[in-house]
């Protein structure tokens, strides 16, 4: 039923008047045209995450991959490059992969063998970006050692803020303890006598 009535191209409507029924058509727009010819004009675009992985056995002892998410429409070009010249060996890509929203993602990898000093980037060529979306791959410090150090760091910072707590809670106790007057003895007259002059002893 659906499908027979976003075929029609013309709707008739009846409107009662005063001189009876009129019969009235109106083009109209299929659905699945109104929406083809509005997400033609729309694009989104991409995030780039760039990331180190252990290659699988080959002729290179490093991997990087080029992972470009929420993109639209689907055409993009993923490409690397190394020292300002765009690589084209040891390159695999994946096709680009719909998430079921109109979103879109494709995964590149490169094979390389590091170099000291050189500077590998991901480019990314799509019709929401005015220019190409350059990414450096910075060799300095994996991702995953960066994300070791974070936590170490929050754990040490948590560690002293408890610490620190802990002395203050242990200084406040003990100062509460000293400020509880002792309680002194209280002697009679006699007792105090006793006290001055020492045990008193008898001879028979």
């Amino acid at each position: 039923m659906a499908s027979s009535f976003l075929s029609f191209s013309l709707l008739f409507i009846a409107v009662y008047t005063a001189d009876g029924f009129q019969s009235y058509y109106v083009e109209f727009l299929p659905l699945r045209d109104f929406l083809k010819l509005n997400l033609d004009k729309t694009t989104f675009k991409p995030y780039v995450r760039l990331q180190s992985t252990t290659p699988p056995a080959g002729k290179h002892p490093a991997m990087l991959v080029c992972s470009v998410y929420d993109f639209y429409p689907k055409q993009i070009r993923v490409s690397w490059t190394r020292d300002g010249q765009e690589v084209t060996s040891d390159v695999t890509s994946t096709d680009e992969m719909a998430d079921g929203d109109w979103y879109y993602q494709i995964h590149s990898h490169l094979e390389y063998t590091p170099r000291s000093g050189e500077k590998i980037s991901c480019v990314v060529e799509h019709a929401s970006l005015k220019e190409p979306l350059v990414t450096d791959w910075d060799p300095s410090m994996p991702e995953s050692e960066r994300n070791k150090i974070a936590i170490g760091a929050s754990v040490l910072i948590l560690g002293l803020i408890l610490s620190l707590a802990g002395f203050i809670y242990y200084r406040r106790k003990a100062q509460g303890q000293s400020r509880i007057p002792s309680l002194k003895p209280v002697y009679t007259q006699s007792e105090t006598s006793l006290h001055q002059f020492g045990p008193v002893s008898f001879h028979f």
